[in-house]
């Protein structure tokens, strides 16, 4: 129950997810590398070590379309990249889509 009060409607998203993964907000153009336990789910960013899935997929709007990807491959320096980095990653079919989420 933990999980659906803290998460509510991105609830989909902590269950469907897995460590490692890339979760993209398409509103802020950021990412994130999923840092999963059975409780929590985080997103190390560029900017942060760590940041609640809330809070990096609401950043910018309740409405934000989000995406998780997961690598295909092993993807070296993921952290140093920047969000053109993980657009060409998604051309190219190094990661693989998901999940897509947007609130209503």
């Amino acid at each position: 129950m933990d999980i659906e009060d803290h998460y509510g409607d991105y609830q989909e998203i902590y269950y469907e997810s897995q460590n490692l993964d890339i979760i993209v907000n398409e509103e802020t153009s950021e990412f994130g590398i999923v840092a999963k336990n059975w409780k929590r789910l985080n997103l190390r960013t560029k900017e942060k070590d760590s940041t609640d899935l809330y809070t990096f997929v609401s950043k910018a709007s309740y409405f934000s379309k989000i995406k998780v990807y997961r690598p295909k491959i092993e993807i070296e320096k993921i952290k140093q990249m920047e969000f053109n980095d993980i657009q060409k990653l998604i051309a190219e079919n190094k990661i693989k889509l998901i999940l897509e989420h947007q609130n209503e």
